[in-house]
C-alpha cells in the first residue's frame, strides 16, 4: 500500500530580489533589468533545487520560498495560471513591452493574501471550512 503523505518536492514558490538590479537573461540584458525587490511566483518539479538555480544565476541576493507543495502537475500549472493572473497588474515588461513572470515589489501582506485567495478558492478550502462551521452550529 502507497504511502499517503509521501515527501512532495513539486509546486509553487516565490523569488525575491533583495539585492540590486539584474538582468533576466545574461545573453540578452536588453530583455529585462530586475530591479531590486521584484517578485517572481514559478512551479518547478524540484522545490529543492530552486535555490541553488537561482543563485548561480542571480547570485547571493535572492531569497527563495516554497509556496506550495503541489503533487499534481495539472494544479501546479493551473495555480501558477492564477497568481500570475491575480498579480497581473504588478507583472513587469521586457523590452518587448510584453508582460513577464517578474513583479514590482509587493507587500508581503498583500502577497500572503493573494496566495491564499488564489489557493482557497481553487482547493475549496473556503467552502469546506464554511460547511463545516455552519454544521457544527446547528
Amino acid at each position: 500500500m502507497p504511502e499517503k503523505h509521501k515527501n512532495i518536492n513539486r509546486g509553487i514558490y516565490l523569488i525575491i530580489n533583495i539585492g540590486k538590479p539584474f538582468y533576466d537573461k545574461k545573453n540578452n540584458p536588453e530583455y529585462l533589468t530586475v530591479p531590486s525587490g521584484a517578485i517572481k511566483f514559478g512551479k518547478s518539479l524540484d522545490l529543492l533545487g530552486i535555490n541553488k538555480r537561482y543563485k548561480s544565476h542571480c547570485g547571493n541576493d535572492i531569497e527563495t520560498y516554497a509556496v506550495a507543495k503541489i503533487q499534481d502537475r495539472d494544479d501546479i500549472d493551473n495555480i501558477e495560471k492564477l497568481l500570475h493572473n491575480y498579480f497581473d497588474s504588478y507583472r513587469l515588461k521586457n523590452n518587448n513591452n510584453r508582460k513577464v513572470e517578474w513583479m514590482e515589489p509587493i507587500e508581503i501582506k498583500i502577497l500572503a493574501q493573494g496566495v491564499k485567495d488564489i489557493m482557497s478558492n481553487y482547493f475549496g478550502i473556503t467552502q469546506f471550512l464554511n460547511s463545516l462551521l455552519t454544521n457544527k452550529n446547528k
